[in-house]
């Protein structure tokens, strides 16, 4: 599953929104992201090559991977650092200004609040209202949260668990500043924010709507070939398939899966397959279902789903009525996807053209992409 900070939001990933703030402030002389384990999204972001952005390995909780991302800065004591969560992505300018223009007047820190407006019950273990509690004087912690590196270094060597930055600063006597905040620097947490955080950044920004039909759906389509040569096997949609020839290409010539990953590569538009899988050692012999998986990978990077995808095969031979539901099952689970949203099927081109004469294999295909949920 996409981790939220790169799904798409107007038109960049969560995760852009969050960093933007900073990287456009001239006071910003680095930025560090703590990133999880083997993630294989974020060097697709531009902000990966931005020259202030480093990365760090990620923790098991919050506090471990704020100290190592903090490991990487320098050691000046009375350097500021701000931390903000990577699913903010409404942080608006004038919150950031005022947060850093009260950082000379607190030595212990500040962060970033918002007033509690609703009223608070306290339950009881069987889910009954206990008690209405006061709301006077509670906020809502929001990020960034700002302190002197010195501080915060000291705070999170205490090695426990935190629900912030500034719990961390509390547990050492510390009373850092709570500074009112917008209400709106929500936190990503459902699927139903990503539609009120869009709303916000195009009041914001004076953006139209991403989720206009117009732009709700996409269609690519896409088409390969491949010559017959000395074999006794082809490979289509992720299937051995026995054959008195086998198939001359580069990778194992799955010409369905090139011309489906071809489609979804139009509907993105990002290219043809050659682009991103080229003829080098990296993709010799390689299973072609491993280029439909990182199509779809990046397909959900851009907030789309598939809807459904249409194929058909152009052969004279093999037969291949007995392998389609075999094909259709390693097509869908490459993409994630229902059976029922993949259709293949085979036709001849009673006996014209290369593909007539039995020299070689075609095939084509339609996607129908959609914003996804």
């Amino acid at each position: 599953m996409l981790p939220k900070q790169y799904h798409r939001l107007c038109g960049q990933a969560v995760l852009d929104w969050a960093l933007a703030p900073f990287l456009n402030h001239p006071v910003c002389c680095g930025v560090v992201v703590a990133l999880a384990p083997e993630d294989p999204y974020f060097q697709q972001l531009a902000a990966a090559r931005h020259p202030l952005v480093q990365v760090a390995p990620g923790g098991p909780n919050r506090a471990d991977s704020v100290r190592h991302a903090l490991a990487l800065l320098p050691a000046a004591e009375d350097l500021w650092v701000l931390v903000h969560d990577a699913v903010r992505p409404c942080l608006a300018e004038a919150d950031l200004a005022r947060l850093l223009a009260v950082l000379p007047h607190a030595p212990e820190g500040a962060l970033l609040a918002a007033p509690v407006v609703d009223t608070l019950k306290q339950a009881t273990p069987d889910n009954r209202v206990q008690a209405t509690l006061s709301r006077a004087g509670l906020y809502r912690a929001l990020t960034p949260q700002a302190f002197p590196l010195g501080l915060l270094r000291r705070a999170l060597a205490q090695q426990r668990a935190f629900g912030d930055e500034s719990q961390a600063v509390e547990a050492l006597g510390c009373h850092p500043v709570l500074l009112a905040g917008c209400a709106d620097n929500i936190k990503i947490t459902m699927a139903e924010d990503l539609p009120m955080a869009a709303a916000i950044l195009e009041a914001r920004h004076g953006m139209g709507s991403p989720r206009s039909p117009a732009l709700g759906l996409r269609i690519g389509q896409g088409c390969d070939a491949h010559a017959f040569g000395p074999g006794d096997h082809i490979v289509l949609g992720g299937v051995r398939i026995a054959h008195s020839q086998g198939i001359v290409a580069h990778s194992d010539g799955d010409v369905l899966v090139h011309a489906l990953t071809d489609a979804i590569l139009g509907a993105l538009a990002k290219g043809d397959l050659g682009r991103h899988f080229p003829e080098n050692e990296a993709n010799h012999k390689r299973s072609s279902l491993d280029f439909l998986r990182q199509a779809a990978v990046w397909m959900a990077e851009q907030g789309l789903a598939l809807a459904h995808a249409d194929c058909t095969v152009i052969a004279q031979a093999p037969r291949l009525a007995p392998h389609v539901e075999a094909m259709r099952q390693a097509v869908a689970a490459a993409l994630g996807v229902a059976v029922a949203q993949v259709s293949i099927k085979a036709t001849t081109t009673d006996g014209l053209g290369f593909t007539g004469r039995g020299e070689g294999i075609g095939a084509q295909a339609v996607v129908l992409i959609h914003q996804g949920a």
